[in-house]
């Protein structure tokens, strides 16, 4: 609550107010078809391991989902310059370089998640705050990081750095995947984790910098709601799994 209070006095004093204006009507088709492409896609994920990949519900939920996500793309294409997301934009290859950067290294990060904290509470016996607690150092790495990241993009190319920081997580996983082990305990995964941290941190910055870098000021709007859905998309996915993964880990048990 007092983070809140804090977060809102700041805003009332930071950030300045604006009302945006435009000549087009909101795009309430577009909208609500990306709607029905994310919850068609989402529901695979999520009852396509209990109900089987070839389940009816599954099936017409796969078809849904894809089938509104081309509808999506078309009608984006036929309102131009009134869409909710103009398609056309991932001409840019800056914005499309950075979203495919930013949904990759995110991704595997929420994976990661997901495999982490069983390993930690169901193989190491450990409580879920010590769990979060152990993720920490990864966090820091990446926080700390992608303040640098600024620096090193100036002295070698945003791109450049991005292919470092893409690199290094995946030197982080394979760090994990090849020394996980029950005996060697947290401190045989450490290595990846701080590896990961880094890596996430050197590409997460130039990737958001190339995708609000490729529009213009008044598009700034669609660059922040695309880096959004780039960040929280493989999260929102991974979370699904995760509940499912939890849901027969406990049919199982019982």
């Amino acid at each position: 609550m007092v983070l809140v209070v804090v977060a809102l006095a700041m805003t009332l004093k930071s950030v300045p107010d604006s009302r945006e204006r435009s000549t087009y009507s909101f795009d309430t088709i577009g909208a609500l078809v990306s709607t029905i492409a994310v919850i068609g896609l989402i529901f695979v994920l999520q009852e396509g391991p209990e109900r089987g990949w070839t389940d009816p519900v599954t099936l017409i939920s796969l078809a849904a989902g894809v089938v509104a996500a081309i509808a999506f793309v078309a009608w984006e294409l036929h309102r131009r310059d009134a869409s909710l997301l103009d398609v056309r934009l991932f001409r840019e290859r800056g914005l499309a370089g950075g979203s495919i950067t930013l949904l990759v290294v995110f991704g595997v990060q929420a994976g990661i998640a997901v495999v982490l904290f069983p390993f930690f509470q169901a193989v190491l016996g450990w409580s879920g705050l010590l769990s979060t607690v152990a993720m920490m150092p990864m966090a820091v790495m990446m926080m700390t990081t992608s303040g640098l990241a600024p620096k090193m993009a100036a002295k070698i190319g945003a791109r450049s750095t991005m292919t470092v920081g893409i690199a290094l997580s995946a030197l982080g996983l394979a760090l994990m995947a090849l020394f996980v082990s029950v005996d060697g305990g947290y401190l045989s995964i450490l290595a990846g984790m701080l590896a990961m941290g880094i890596g996430m941190g050197l590409s997460m910055t130039p990737s958001t910098e190339a995708i609000t870098g490729s529009l213009p000021r008044a598009k700034q709007g669609v660059a922040s709601a695309l880096v959004h859905v780039a960040l929280r998309g493989p999260k929102d996915s991974d979370l699904a799994i995760a509940d499912e993964a939890e849901t027969t880990e406990t049919v199982a048990v019982r």
